[in-house]
């Protein structure tokens, strides 16, 4: 029987001409793993977009990191691909603008769910009593978020 060709060295030649071989298991582990991640960032994306919405609604300004990047061609549009999936599942918000004539201390609980948050910009007019303790707040809770406080000269 010397034309027989033994099972192992079929399976290797094969191995060789048709790729690995997978298992349906490591097909079930992989599937579930990038089920566990996509939902992970899908959820992360909702959070955002809620708190976006809540903060535009108080009139808080909102900037995402393509806008703190360099214009490509003259332009500073989002990607093509955010248009499609949503603004808050490809970008994230870096930067808000709150206003003294907006309530502060209801924006804060909004601002502290925004996890890559880097700096917020406290725009106040002429209560300093009020705009020092708010300020203090704002650092006490945002810990390793960029406070700035701008004077907003009117007239």
């Amino acid at each position: 029987m010397r034309g027989v060709v033994s099972p192992t060295k079929t399976q290797r030649r094969f191995h060789w001409v048709f790729g690995p071989r997978y298992s349906v298991r490591g097909l079930v582990v992989a599937v579930t793993v990038l089920a566990v991640a996509f939902g992970i960032v899908t959820e992360r994306a909702r959070r955002q977009h809620d708190a976006v919405n809540r903060l535009r609604a108080m009139g808080v300004g909102i900037r995402y990191d393509y806008q703190l990047r360099p214009p490509v061609n003259g332009r500073q549009n989002p990607s093509s691909i955010s248009r499609l999936l949503g603004m808050d599942m490809c970008h994230n918000v870096v930067s808000v603008i709150v206003h003294d004539s907006h309530d502060a201390s209801t924006a804060l609980p909004i601002v502290k769910r925004l996890p890559r948050l880097r700096t917020v910009e406290y725009c106040w007019n002429n209560d300093f009593d009020r705009t020092e303790k708010t300020f203090k707040r704002y650092t006490k809770e945002l810990r390793g978020v960029e406070i700035q406080s701008i004077m907003a000269i009117v007239g």
